[in-house]
């Protein structure tokens, strides 16, 4: 076995001697003989050696020229997740560099997941991470990915299902993403084998039937355009050939027709060696050739965000057949079909700005979500965020800014620079004024109004597409409210303290950060603003002595509510006391409470205790009257309805409240009261209803949220 290896060797090592002149030989024979080792008694379920994926995985790297290291890792990378080597030892053996890449594309281990699907997005979310940290990670990946789509066959059919499915979703759009057309295509292809055989194989036969007279087509055609071209003196080199089976498959799909209807069946590639020779190849292609109207793509003029480059043009070839045909210089084919790895070569030498972008995406998204804790809601966030398609504007000066479909004025406005996107406070597309949730088109000039401050609103999370506007947006909200938890958790400590006599000013830091049980003070004062800890706890902590002569607690208090109350007074207690004492407590009016909220009592002498939610903007008020916060929650068994308000945005239509009120009373849901405001050609509604809980309101406001014409829906 090792002599048959052997050979693999050597081929690996031609194919990258094409490309990389004294590399880092010593290191790939170590890393292909540590890797044989480490494989040698495992065999896969097509009988062949283990560690010939592998090798396969490592040519892979090596046809997309990737460098030395990384064809290591790529040797390397199922060493920790499927052998008895440990990740220090490959870190003792080959370094960090290495080491890094392993780990990145290596399956969680150590942890123990209840559901599949959990186990994949959390092993999903690790790849993501470590991709933004190293874009080789995912180079690793995509080998690893394509060799075992082409020895899929092996595996049960459920599990070829699964896992060709999960190619279509998420190795598909990110090969796009990355511009690397030549993985994507080869996925896209291998993957519908798999999903629809029945459909691939008829496509098969069908393309296989004709095939020599749609190439003596492209012969023709060749032979037309070149005859031109050299009498112009352009140099050229055209290529033809079928399209893609998954190309002619989505067509079919798509538009619901069968094979003898897709008519662009035959694809042909002009290669030129200037941009302004691309230019020149269209006018002789459209004197040729009859050009379909509105087919016609200039993507030299507007480069993808993946940097894809090309001029797209359908014509109606020999026999009345329509054809497409891609012209390009030898420098933009080279980067459509390797994309960020042709990026990744020239990084090596020279700082890339393309290939800075593209991660720049990567660690947008992650920065957007790294909030939420569903590992699921990240995979499909990352999915969507993949699968989106591009339209292009323009600002007032006529600088082209690339957008994802349904993409906004706001996104345009973080699209342009960040500064401007938080402070913008209006718009306007094609100089009228529009709301900042209006959807850009292709084409649209866009012209964004600013103030001299941020003027954030935390709803614009709801409409913005692209995590660049989504996590500015959410980043200055965090800042924002770090500051408010700061400012407030000051003021509640203050209170505290002054009913002992003691001004906040002569405090002690350094003696507050030693006693509070806080590692810094900006961590104790957000504790205090969001009720994680008390103020009277931080100043028993910190001024033991203050509360030793205490003849009564706060607690002793309570009872006198209790003397006040009637048993007539007494109502169902939906809410429990924490403490010694039940107690039926008073939902607070100003942010209508109810159950599956996070709540906070508040008690004062004069009103008793008072439930708000706990990001009430009101909580402030109950601290300047000195109210004590204490501990409430929800009881287990409620049967009953409580008031909640939202706020409805929409374009103003005839019958837009009717919608809404028959989408809510199929719910079977109380409305109290309705306030409805025009404000051009905005509706903004105010509706109060009855429901049981978040849940019930979570539905409600979905429901709406699908009414023709809703922007948003917020709960006030």
């Amino acid at each position: 076995m090792k002599k048959a290896f052997e050979k693999k060797y050597d081929a690996l090592v031609r194919q990258i001697n094409k490309y990389v002149q004294n590399g880092k030989k010593e290191l790939l024979r170590k890393a292909f003989w540590f890797g044989f080792e480490a494989h040698k008694n495992q065999v896969r379920l097509s009988g062949v050696p283990y560690f010939e994926h592998c090798v396969e995985a490592a040519n892979i790297l090596a046809e997309l020229k990737m460098d030395v290291t990384t064809i290591a890792a790529g040797l390397l990378h199922d060493v920790v997740e499927d052998t008895g080597v440990k990740l220090s030892e490959v870190r003792s053996e080959f370094g960090e560099d290495i080491a890094q890449l392993v780990d990145g594309v290596t399956k969680i281990a150590d942890l123990k997941f209840k559901k599949l699907e959990i186990e994949k997005a959390e092993n999903f979310r690790k790849l993501v991470l470590s991709m933004a940290k190293d874009i080789r990670v995912v180079m690793i990946k995509f080998a690893d990915r394509l060799h075992n789509m082409r020895t899929l066959e092996y595996l049960p059919k459920k599990k070829q299902l699964l896992i060709a499915q999960e190619t279509l979703d998420v190795y598909v759009p990110l090969a796009i993403r990355f511009g690397i057309a030549s993985l994507g295509w080869q996925y896209e292809d291998l993957a519908i084998k798999f999903i629809d055989r029945k459909v691939y194989n008829f496509i098969d036969k069908k393309v296989a039937e004709k095939s020599s007279e749609r190439m003596k087509r492209i012969e023709m055609m060749k032979e037309s355009i070149l005859e031109k071209m050299n009498k112009l003196n352009i140099p050229c080199k055209i290529t033809g050939r079928a399209k893609r089976y998954s190309s002619i498959y989505r067509k079919m799909q798509e538009q619901n027709i069968p094979f003898e209807e897709v008519y662009d069946l035959l694809a042909v590639r002009i290669i030129t060696e200037k941009k302004e020779d691309c230019y020149a190849a269209v006018g002789v292609v459209h004197t040729l050739f009859t050009p379909v109207a509105d087919r016609f793509k200039d993507y030299i003029a507007t480069p993808k965000s993946n940097g894809y480059q090309s001029l797209h043009t359908t014509v109606i070839g020999p026999n009345g057949r329509m054809l497409e045909v891609q012209i390009r210089t030898e420098a933009m084919d080279y980067t459509a079909e390797m994309g960020i790895a042709a990026h990744w070569q020239y990084k090596a030498k020279n700082t890339d700005k393309h290939l800075d972008d593209q991660l720049v995406w990567v660690r947008e998204f992650l920065d957007w979500d790294k909030d939420n804790s569903d590992p699921s809601e990240f995979m499909k966030s990352f999915k969507f965020d993949l699968a989106r398609d591009e339209i292009f504007v323009f600002t007032p000066q006529g600088r082209l800014i690339n957008l994802p479909v349904n993409a906004t004025p706001l996104d345009f406005a973080f699209a342009v620079h960040t500064e401007i996107g938080l402070k913008c406070i209006g718009a306007k597309v094609n100089s009228e004024v529009v709301p900042l949730y209006t959807t850009l088109h292709n084409g649209d000039e866009v012209e964004i109004l600013t103030s001299s401050k941020p003027s954030i609103e935390e709803y614009w999370t709801s409409f913005v597409v692209t995590s660049r506007a989504r996590t500015q947006i959410n980043r200055w909200l965090r800042e924002n409210r770090k500051l408010q938890y700061i400012k407030l958790g000051k003021e509640m400590l203050g209170n505290e303290l002054a009913k002992h006599g003691i001004e906040s000013k002569d405090i002690d830091t350094t003696l507050l950060e030693q006693h509070s049980g806080f590692t810094n003070l900006d961590t104790l004062w957000e504790a205090l603003a969001t009720h994680r800890i008390s103020a009277e706890e931080i100043t028993r902590r910190v001024f033991p002595k203050l509360y030793k002569s205490a003849k009564t607690t706060f607690f002793t208090k309570i009872p006198r509510i209790l003397k006040k109350s009637s048993k007539n007074d007494i109502h169902e207690p939906y809410i429990v006391f924490h403490g010694d004492y039940p107690l039926v407590i008073v939902l607070s009016k100003c942010c209508m409470p109810i159950p599956g909220d996070k709540i906070v009592g508040f008690y004062r002498e004069d009103k008793g205790v008072i439930a708000h939610r706990v990001k009430c903007k009101e909580i402030p008020k109950e601290l300047s009257h000195n109210a004590q916060g204490m501990k409430v929650d929800w009881a287990e068994k409620i049967d009953k309805v409580f008031p909640v308000s939202i706020q409805v945005v929409g374009a103003d239509r005839k019958h837009l409240l009717r919608d809404m009120v028959v989408a809510i009373s199929k719910m079977d849901i109380n409305v109290v009261g309705i306030h409805v405001e025009i404000q051009g050609i905005v509706a903004m509604c105010d509706i109060t209803l009855e429901v049981g809980d978040v849940q019930q309101l979570k539905e409600v406001t979905q429901n709406i949220s699908k009414i023709k014409g809703i922007q948003r829906v917020k709960r006030k």
